[in-house]
């Protein structure tokens, strides 16, 4: 059996994984694209990309003012939208199905494309059979899925898998299965401006 300090923690491996594949983008979401220190809640990866710092940090890809997000929190980046020059959001696409992640969807009009992991459909779509369970109100240990379950459910007007490619605007985003976090989680890994970034909602914890 190997010694402990030849063994490394989950954390370790992620982290030092993270600072390897991922040190541009971290980099990056620090600093504005003028190098200079970001303190607002928005910051600009390229000229068509850019994050809101909210409770969970938001993808924006732009195409003149119009938008498509990653992730959407409580709904709160809807707001800021228009200090960015958008006028309207076309799309979401999700990362998984936690409440933190997606508990602002009733803040979208109709017209709104609403893309999920297809292995997580129902979590976004039938919140309200997983709630109706009574096994699932009153077990809080152990539980699976969980309580961070949605709420309500949510509109799903398509489903993404690993290999997908979404193309919109001057992007083009590809869909990777990163299961763990969540058993259907993904990622979206999105070129535009000759910029690659990863976008990868809790797969990876820390910088």
């Amino acid at each position: 059996m190997p010694s402990r300090d030849d063994t490394l923690s989950r954390r370790d491996l992620l982290q030092q994984a993270g600072a390897g594949t991922l040190a541009l983008a971290a980099g990056s979401f620090s600093r504005s694209a003028s190098g200079e220190e970001s303190g607002r809640s928005v910051t600009r990866l390229a000229e068509h990309l850019l994050v809101y710092h909210g409770p969970i940090n938001a993808g924006v890809v732009r195409n003149g003012k119009k938008a498509l997000l990653i992730d959407l929190g409580d709904g709160r980046v809807l707001g800021a939208l228009a200090e960015m020059g958008i006028a309207s959001v076309e799309q979401v696409l999700f990362t998984h199905h936690h409440r933190d992640q997606a508990c602002g969807a009733h803040l979208l009009g109709d017209s709104v494309r609403i893309s999920v992991p297809a292995a997580e459909r129902d979590c976004f779509d039938k919140a309200a059979d997983y709630w109706n369970n009574p096994k699932h109100r009153w077990h809080i240990y152990n539980q699976h899925p969980h309580h961070l379950m949605l709420a309500e459910s949510i509109r799903v007007d398509a489903v993404l898998k690993d290999g997908d490619v979404v193309r919109w605007g001057p992007a083009q985003i590809r869909v990777l299965a990163t299961p763990g976090h969540t058993d259907g989680s993904v990622s979206y890994l999105v070129e535009v401006d000759e910029k690659k970034v990863v976008f990868c909602g809790d797969a990876i914890y820390g910088e």
